[in-house]
């Protein structure tokens, strides 16, 4: 049972009536008990009790009602076997004694009730074959004391008359206990119990032979190997039957005491002994038990106080302990108040119990948020110091034994500065300025880590106090809220988070809106689109959506956008005509089975972008300036006399082959290498040479429109501009017969394009046609040369080549 009961609180039936068993009665009666370390009770009954049944002296019976309250009542009901009597058998209890010699006597003929036994304390049963004697310390029966090989015990003597009609008998019988703490010693790791090998007031010869020593504990034998496992010692000397028992060891357990307010323990354990020794005189056995209960003297070990705390963490960490397990923790008390458990918790706090498995002993650990009104804040040498001083109040159960222990607590922080983040846009990047502050964090764009790769292709700079980066609004981590005509409002989410526990420090997001034609329409035909996924469609795969008809898919995706480019005669385009206009139009939508599966699987709104072209059908336009001539038909810049300059776009480093007007616009990856020549036509003999003055780039046909990226300047490469530039050697070969006449170069722009954003790009170069016959300066005095520039044969000649379209 897990309830602690009174000894009132126990009944047992005689002549079908229930008898309440009174401390004095229960250990008249053979009855014990003992409460455990969780409140368990356990209750011990002779098997000759006064109230047990008894079936030819071998099967015993008994019957208890437990009255926990008037309204819960338990009976409980035990039946025991046990043949294997010894002549005589002697039982010590912490609360009687009991001895029964082995008699033959016919039926059961004493009364355990009757007024003369009560009154004098004691009970006299007996049975066919056996007399059962019990008598609890306290009785009118006087006992001896007596030294057994100095253990102190003390002896009952009897002897009982049964008369009969024509036949009187009587019995002699003795018993003989050692004294509660009788043999008993300590150390501070161990209990060691002496109980000696020969009870002499129970011998009536010198000789004996001891037949069987037994341990136990709370009354049950325990094997060679349990022992073993308990780490509980028996020996055997000439005098002495020494056990030694651990302190701490399982089958005991510890006791809290409070004394003067000051925590102590004890710790007890009731081990049982059992001995079998026969009498050479009289060749009978005697089996003798003890079961001895003992508690250590009081322990002083004050429970130790240990502030686990560590600086970056909001909270105290306390921990108090070790107690034993009948603790527990009533209130926590500060300057001005007192906090019960419940109110603590409702106010932060946390509360843990932990149990060391081996030893059982508990301990408390108590979280105490820093923000809580007991904990004062300071400041201190560039410090902010937090500090509580707190009371821990305890109680012993049963008992209820009151103490307390108190804490201190403090912690000393640095001064921080919460990191923060501030943004702005411009024509194509959000550009992110954070400030690091005193705390550890790390950096999310929108979903991403700010790895160090990811930092590269941002233009991370770090100044150590800051740091900034750039976003084109079509890198992966940015984010379309809505799309108009000629509008995208896009934003960007920046998030910092604790390295420790992944809170978020910070929530940063820049909504910003952006001019962009995101549906070009070129006088050659060409119909180019990009198609956003928007915030409101999460779900949306880009790679799906095609135009009208359905197999024109984009050339180019990303789980942010698709990017399409056709022919208006092509792909279910539709043409009217509105006056003097021509109108094209198209839809980039999901195809039918693809939007009746993604309408099945969840309710996002439909995804349709219109494609709407106008062509006036009455204007004319020029394009000689910016288009690149064919291979046949050079149109270039025109100098001096008949002199053609072209600018042409390889489909290699080979140079063999070029990409000719009806390619453009030309859509290539950002990780490809671009190959441009620009040639004197035709070829002029002499010394005559083509310089490059200037290059640039641009995103509009007009060549001097902006923004303009310029790589080479005055025949020299520019160092710091964002276009990866590399003049190539040109030599003569079948096709290149003056090379002085020809100049190749190469453009990278993966860093460029993830830095810009840009998806569209036109060529321009200026050049000089230079001839040796007059004064040489300036880049035909050698590139990079820093003389004064000289007469020129063709000054201020343009080339342009473009649309190209990087993906």
């Amino acid at each position: 049972m897990q309830k602690v009961f009174n000894a009132d609180d126990l009944c047992s039936p005689a002549d079908d009536s229930l008898v309440t068993l009174t401390r004095s009665l229960a250990s008249q009666c053979g009855f014990s008990s003992s409460t455990d370390a969780s409140g368990t009770l356990r209750i011990y009954a002779s098997l000759l009790n006064c109230f047990s049944e008894n079936q030819d002296d071998q099967r015993f019976s008994l019957e208890l009602v437990l009255r926990i309250s008037p309204d819960e009542v338990y009976t409980v009901t035990e039946t025991c076997e046990y043949a294997d009597w010894a002549p005589r058998e002697v039982l010590c209890q912490k609360d009687y004694m009991e001895v029964r010699p082995w008699m033959g006597l016919g039926p059961k003929s004493a009364d355990p009730r009757r007024a003369a036994q009560v009154r004098a304390g004691f009970c006299v049963s007996a049975y066919s074959s056996l007399i059962i004697f019990i008598t609890p310390e306290f009785s009118q029966i006087r006992f001896f004391p007596v030294q057994v090989a100095e253990v102190p015990m003390t002896v009952l003597r009897t002897s009982i008359l049964f008369g009969r009609k024509w036949l009187s008998s009587q019995i002699h019988a003795a018993a003989v206990c050692p004294l509660l703490a009788a043999g008993i010693s300590f150390t501070d790791t161990s209990i060691r119990w002496f109980l000696p090998k020969r009870i002499t007031p129970l011998l009536s010869s010198g000789q004996l032979t001891l037949l069987d020593v037994g341990l136990g504990v709370d009354g049950r034998k325990l094997d060679a190997a349990e022992l073993e496992v308990l780490r509980y010692s028996l020996t055997v000397d000439d005098t002495y039957i020494v056990v030694v028992i651990p302190i701490g060891a399982r089958g005991g357990f510890y006791k809290s005491v409070v004394q003067d307010g000051r925590y102590m323990t004890t710790y007890r354990v009731e081990p049982f002994l059992e001995m079998l020794w026969n009498e050479d005189s009289s060749n009978e056995d005697t089996r003798y038990r003890v079961l001895f209960p003992i508690s250590t003297p009081h322990i002083y070990r004050p429970p130790q106080v240990t502030q686990n705390t560590e600086p970056i963490e909001d909270v105290f960490k306390v921990k108090i302990g070790p107690f034993a397990p009948d603790v527990v923790l009533l209130n926590i008390s500060c300057a001005s108040e007192t906090l019960t458990v419940r109110k603590a918790l409702s106010r932060g706090f946390r509360v843990r119990e932990g149990v060391d498995p081996e030893s059982k002993m508990k301990s408390f650990t108590i979280f105490v948020p820093r923000t809580d009104p007991a904990v004062q804040q300071t400041k201190d040498q560039g410090h902010t110091v937090f500090a509580a001083q707190l009371i821990f109040g305890f109680m012993v159960l049963p008992e209820l034994q009151p103490f307390a222990i108190s804490a201190a607590l403090e912690a000393r922080l640095p001064h921080t500065e919460t990191p923060s983040v501030t943004g702005e846009c411009d024509v194509h990047h959000f550009h992110v300025l954070v400030h690091s502050g005193t705390q550890d964090f790390q950096t999310l764009v929108g979903r991403s880590p700010l790895t160090l790769t990811l930092a590269q292709q941002y233009g991370f700079e770090d100044n150590g106090t800051h740091f900034t980066f750039s976003v084109p609004i079509l890198a992966p981590d940015v984010i379309y809220e809505t799309i108009e005509p000629s509008v995208v409002r896009a934003r960007l989410d920046v998030i910092l988070v604790s390295p420790e526990d992944n809170k978020h420090i910070t929530d940063f997001s820049l909504s910003c809106s952006f001019f962009s034609t995101l549906v070009e329409c070129f006088p050659n035909g060409t119909i180019t689109v990009l198609a956003l996924k928007l915030e409101a469609v999460p779900g949306l795969d880009p790679s799906q959506l095609t135009l009208a008809d359905s197999r024109c898919g984009p050339v180019f995706s990303t789980e942010q956008y698709a990017f399409f480019s056709f022919v208006a005669s092509s792909c279910g385009t539709s043409r009217k005509f509105v006056g003097n206009t021509m109108v094209y139009e198209n839809d980039v939508a999901l195809p039918d089975e693809h939007l009746a599966q993604r309408l099945a699987e969840n309710k996002e709104p439909e995804y349709q972008l219109k494609v709407k072209c106008l062509y006036d059908t009455n204007t004319t336009r020029r394009f000689s300036y910016h288009l690149r001539p064919s291979r046949n038909q050079p149109a270039a810049g025109t100098s001096m006399g008949q002199l053609q300059v072209q600018l042409r776009m390889a489909h290699d480093g080979l140079f063999g082959a070029f990409y000719t007007d009806g390619d453009f616009p030309l859509t290539v990856s950002q990780h490809e290498a671009l190959w441009f020549e620009v040639e004197l036509k035709p070829a002029l003999g002499g010394k005559i040479s083509l310089e490059l003055e200037k290059c640039w780039a641009t995103e509009d046909q007009e060549k001097n429109s902006t923004p303009r990226w310029s790589f080479i300047n005055n025949g020299c490469v520019v160092q710091d501009c964002p276009l990866q530039v590399h003049m190539i050697p040109v030599r003569q070969d079948i096709r290149v017969h003056h090379p002085s006449q020809l100049k190749r170069f190469t453009l990278r722009l993966g860093n460029f394009i993830q830095q810009q954003g840009s998806l569209q790009l036109f060529i321009h170069c200026d050049v000089i046609i230079c001839d040796p016959r007059n004064p040489m300066s300036g880049v035909c005095a050698g590139q990079c040369s820093e003389q004064p520039q000289g007469p020129r044969l063709a000054p201020e000649e343009h080339v342009s080549t473009g649309p190209i379209f990087v993906i």
